[in-house]
């Protein structure tokens, strides 16, 4: 993977839709795959079953996944299609922007970034996910630890 520049997951705090908060710099220490997503974003819903798939795949071995609804899609919105295509994975509000500005203004959707165990973000895409290279770099750093 290609050094996306020498910046790390932010140090952050997002809420759950159930108000729970979950601070971003605790989650290194694993590899974390992070999706911008709306619920309005149709290459968004054709990536889900690859995402659900690859948390089904990788969760149980390390890998860390949080999918963060863009600050411009409803809430409710984005709650009822999360219930509805079961997504098994931690989902955190944009709502206040903090997110967007943290990891370099983030504006379209979807936009995934790739984390190393030590929190360098190694793999930014905006668009279709690489899910080949996903899968490759998670088994390295997961064979590793």
């Amino acid at each position: 993977i290609k050094r996306t520049g020498p910046y790390y997951l932010p140090d952050i705090t997002l809420k759950t839709f159930d108000g729970q908060p979950v601070a971003l710099n605790s989650l290194r220490g694993k590899p974390v795959l992070v999706v911008f997503w709306a619920s309005t974003c149709s290459t968004c819903i054709r990536e889900l079953p690859n995402l659900i798939a690859l948390h089904e795949e990788y969760a149980g071995k390390g890998l860390e996944m949080v999918g963060i609804v863009i600050y411009y899609n409803d809430p409710d919105e984005a709650y009822a299609m999360a219930q509805e295509r079961g997504i098994p994975y931690r989902i955190l509000l944009d709502k206040d922007k903090q997110a967007t500005h943290a990891f370099r203004n983030v504006h379209f959707t979807p936009t995934t970034f790739l984390a190393a165990p030590n929190g360098r973000i190694v793999y930014r895409q905006q668009g279709v996910i690489n899910f080949e290279l996903i899968r490759e770099q998670t088994q390295k750093w997961l064979a590793a630890s």
